[in-house]
């Protein structure tokens, strides 16, 4: 489709091969890693972004740009393994779509669904703003972790 643009951040170990990859197409580019006083601009600058995560590595790893890009305010489309802390977030919380990693399938029909609904990227973002309000507030966190130490506490007086 030519009415897509990926750009394609980082320096990760994929990317020469992706850059040979893609040789031939016009439609995506790649910057390198950009430091973190840009990172609002980087993340305002995309409608969808993308998790993709090898099959295995999603239970034992969750990329902290997730939370970044929930902070954002922006939809989410993550190719990992079902179960997992990503597809559990990005599905319970309406901030986009999980497939399974590895399934390249499901991924171009979440992808082509998420680009032609822009109502739904919309609510998927908004979605995803208000998960991050609402669970990763640096208020929500202290109340996660108070709640825990006064259930902690009263463990610790049972018999």
């Amino acid at each position: 489709r030519d009415d897509i643009l990926f750009g394609i951040n980082g320096n990760g170990s994929r990317r020469a091969h992706l850059e040979t990859a893609s040789e031939e197409i016009p439609n995506v580019t790649f910057m390198d890693y950009q430091p973190n006083a840009r990172l609002n601009e980087v993340l305002a600058c995309g409608d969808i972004h993308i998790i993709p995560l090898k099959p295995g590595l999603g239970s034992i790893s969750v990329p902290s740009k997730l939370y970044s890009i929930l902070a954002a305010g922006r939809p989410v489309l993550a190719s990992v393994d079902p179960g997992t802390e990503i597809d559990a977030v990005v599905t319970q919380s309406g901030a986009g779509r999980s497939v399974r990693a590895g399934d390249t399938e499901a991924f171009i029909a979440a992808l082509e669904a998420l680009i032609d609904d822009p109502n739904g990227r919309a609510a998927a973002g908004l979605n995803a703003r208000h998960f991050a309000e609402e669970w990763l507030s640096s208020e929500a966190i202290g109340e996660t972790y108070n709640n825990l130490f006064f259930e902690l506490l009263e463990q610790r007086k049972s018999p």
